[in-house]
């Protein structure tokens, strides 16, 4: 594959004034003002930030592509972990071992939430 050169996203100044201090974020363009939106639909981006983050994404493939298989590896082996984990507490055929939870913790929100119970670690976090 072609090694391309890396994107450069424009500058567009733009005043925030917080705590009585200004500041200029040159890529404040790039926060989509309907954020939120985003998260739930990715297609509502605007085409700017859009075409922007492709590029990245493109110039990512174009350094990273040769390494690819090295990367599954790593993330074959950080989901196995995840699931040996699961087998030790002895979750994985509760929880399902095809799901790929990114930490113990999501694992057991999920099971908790299957067996529908509270999550204890939710009092924990909240406090009393």
């Amino acid at each position: 594959m072609t090694k391309l050169s890396p994107p450069t996203a424009h500058r567009e100044p733009h005043a925030i004034t917080q705590l009585g201090r200004t500041r200029i974020d040159d890529y404040a363009w790039m926060k989509d003002p309907n954020w939120r939106a985003v998260l739930r639909d990715p297609t509502a981006l605007e085409p700017a930030i859009l075409g922007h983050l492709e590029a990245e994404n493109a110039y990512t493939e174009s350094v990273l592509g040769e390494t690819k298989p090295l990367q599954d590896l790593l993330f074959a082996e950080m989901k196995g972990r995840v699931k040996d984990r699961l087998r030790l507490y002895g979750l994985a055929d509760r929880i399902g071992e095809q799901s790929l939870y990114p930490t113990i913790g999501s694992a057991m929100k999920a099971y908790y939430h299957a067996i529908g119970l509270a999550n204890p670690a939710d009092d924990e976090a909240t406090g009393p």
